[in-house]
């Protein structure tokens, strides 16, 4: 088997690799293993986990993973939206073009490593995309039926769940709590995406579905 570790923002990042890509990875004989960044290290009790404050929590993580000498690859799962003002290349960049954008980030983000066992992501724009691949499956699990049609605008107006853009009344989150309040980030957040499943989200989600196509290459290539 190959270890594959993943560094995740949140638990919403950590369940969806548990419940829904680990499972997958499997049959390429592949073990993905996610790690939630560390925001604050106390010296007794638990450590302070996820979010993306600043990079040099990213960076500090990303380095400790990057002394298991038996990984055959590292990644990340981070959200594009709120990434923070010290990310590498961050302000660099003026492309309207999302997936220009991103790429760029990505690209300077393995530069700032230089790890030939590193294929960084960055999600489009943030985890709850993932809502908006089915808008009547997601509206049926947050039994609001009727709302479907609010998803599916959002979705329409943005030519793509990847697309919903990072504003802060307009990210994919944002919109997700505005239509149900009771949303819940990590239940029903990893439980919707399991539910779509990974052949629709795939297809929806381009950005994703490239990146999760090199983690199969790089692991098992």
């Amino acid at each position: 088997m190959k270890r594959v570790l993943i560094l995740v923002e949140g638990q919403t990042e950590e369940q969806f690799i548990k419940t829904v890509l680990a499972p997958y990875l499997w049959q390429y004989q592949v073990i993905m293993i996610p790690t939630v960044i560390t925001t604050k290290r106390v010296l007794s009790g638990s450590d302070h986990k996820g979010g993306l404050l600043r990079f040099r929590h990213l960076r500090q993580d990303l380095q400790r993973l990057f002394g298991d000498s038996n990984a055959v690859l590292f990644t990340t799962f981070i959200d594009y939206y709120g990434l923070p003002s010290d990310f590498p290349g961050i302000v660099a960049v003026t492309s309207p073009d999302p997936y220009k954008h991103v790429a760029y980030l990505e690209q300077t983000l393995g530069e700032t490593f230089n790890n030939h066992r590193f294929l960084p992501f960055i999600m489009l724009h943030e985890f709850e995309a993932f809502c908006f691949v089915d808008p009547y499956l997601t509206a049926t699990i947050m039994d609001s039926v009727e709302k479907a049609a609010d998803l599916s605008s959002a979705c329409r107006d943005a030519s793509g769940p990847e697309k919903i853009n990072q504003g802060s009344d307009s990210h994919p989150s944002h919109k997700i709590e505005a239509v149900f309040p009771h949303y819940n980030k990590v239940i029903d957040g990893v439980d919707i995406a399991a539910s779509i499943g990974l052949d629709k989200i795939r297809s929806a989600c381009p950005h994703f579905n490239r990146w999760l196509d090199q983690v199969v290459d790089h692991a098992t290539g």
